[in-house]
């Protein structure tokens, strides 16, 4: 049976990928995450039949929600690699969320996760824990950003696909507000 892999995610407006991706091209020896591929996470899903891809697509798409606005305040590094882009709290993401989480578990049986959820965009990944100052240095180039705001209209239904040059993304649904 064949299987997709599968992410829930808001995309980043195009004119504020590129004010991040301006700071970002003046930074070298740093992987960064495509601009293109700029997305805050809500949900992955992981492999799924495809078969069960009509159900879940058919099901997202009833959801209603209000968009609402979001803002970016900040960097931070997860691990010993990542560094990310955080937010302010949002009741709004928050209820997003869950009410995707519900439809999760109502048409994939899958359970909430586990650990918190921490809304972020990840940067750029390390294979090794940057220096101290590299921390710094980075964190230090993205502050004057900040913050950022942005209205959440839609989220998307993704196929990811992994390859030697990284993830390629697809989108299947994209959901927007009534």
């Amino acid at each position: 049976m064949e299987k997709a892999r599968l992410f829930i995610a808001v995309d980043i407006p195009d004119e504020i990928r590129e004010k991040i991706y301006r700071v970002c091209n003046d930074i070298g020896n740093v992987r960064w995450t495509k601009q293109e591929q700029l997305h805050l996470t809500l949900r992955f899903i992981g492999d799924v039949d495809v078969e069960t891809l009509p159900q879940l697509s058919e099901s997202l798409g009833k959801l209603k929600f209000r968009k609402f606005n979001l803002t970016l305040s900040g960097t931070g590094f997860f691990r010993p690699g990542v560094f990310f882009l955080e937010t302010v709290e949002s009741a709004e993401l928050l209820s997003l969320k869950k009410q995707i989480d519900d439809i999760l578990h109502n048409t994939l049986e899958l359970e909430p996760e586990a650990r918190s959820f921490i809304p972020h965009i990840t940067l750029a990944r390390f294979k090794n824990r940057p220096s101290a100052g590299k921390c710094r240095s980075l964190t230090e180039a993205f502050e004057p950003l900040f913050p950022l705001d942005f209205k959440v209209e839609e989220f998307v239904l993704y196929r990811s696909r992994l390859s030697s040059e990284g993830a390629v993304h697809t989108p299947l649904k994209k959901i927007t507000t009534p």
